[in-house]
């Protein structure tokens, strides 16, 4: 990869710090989209500590977030594509419609939910080639409950 390559990718995916897996807590800095928290419950929240994209040139500053992960929650991390998944019709998949797929397979084995999610984009999309790169990264937490509630 050269030099000037490397300054026009943008890369999509949050920073996560190590992760504390004896007590569940996740440092992160989002660099795009807001990855999202899925409790066990069905509860969805967005992780919007962060900045702009990076590799857009310039330096910016980035904050950083932390959570508190249980078991059997889990992250899901996006690129762009996945919201900007268009039909037919010129609409796009969109973050409310992707938020409500998790929430809604958020009870089923996480690489069913994995599955579902692209083919839920590649059916709004009509089943063509999608017009910017689809990924989705889902993991979950198998630790226990933190012990000092912190």
């Amino acid at each position: 990869m050269t030099r000037d390559s490397r300054q026009n990718i943008a890369y999509p995916f949050p920073s996560i710090k190590p992760l504390d897996c004896r007590y569940g807590r996740l440092r992160y800095s989002r660099a795009a989209h807001p990855p999202l928290l899925l409790h066990q419950s069905g509860e969805v929240v967005k992780l919007r500590e962060g900045g702009a994209i990076i590799g857009l040139g310039g330096v910016v500053p980035f904050s950083e977030g932390a959570v508190q992960l249980n078991h059997g929650d889990r992250l899901v991390l996006y690129t762009d594509g996945a919201l900007d998944c268009m039909n037919s019709h010129g609409e796009y998949f969109g973050d409310e419609r992707f938020v409500n797929a998790v929430i809604a397979w958020h009870s089923v084995p996480m690489d069913t939910m994995c599955e579902r999610l692209i083919q839920a984009l590649f059916a709004h999309g009509g089943g063509g080639s999608p017009q910017d790169d689809i990924s989705v990264l889902a993991l979950e937490y198998q630790g226990g409950v933190a012990a000092n509630g912190s």
